[in-house]
């Protein structure tokens, strides 16, 4: 199961249909760079129990702005 949350101390949230071992954000948003990511993993059947379960710290997905494409380029003018 994965969370999501927008600071590291929560609330955190279930992301919906984040029950793989890989998670992939397609495409990756604005809205989804600065936040913070974790999972929780037990054996099958055990999820909802707290005593079997691992909660992994929260890691915060960096991003970088996108690049434009140019609007007018000119090469070698004199």
């Amino acid at each position: 199961m994965a969370m999501v949350s927008c600071t590291w101390a929560g609330p955190w949230t279930n992301i919906i249909g984040a029950t793989a071992s890989t998670y992939i954000i397609n495409p990756v948003t604005a809205a989804d760079t600065g936040r913070y990511y974790r999972v929780i993993v037990a054996a099958q059947g055990n999820i909802g129990l707290p005593g079997c379960q691992y909660i992994s710290p929260g890691t915060r997905l960096m991003g970088l702005s996108l690049s434009l494409a140019p609007t007018s380029a000119t090469k070698n003018k004199k």
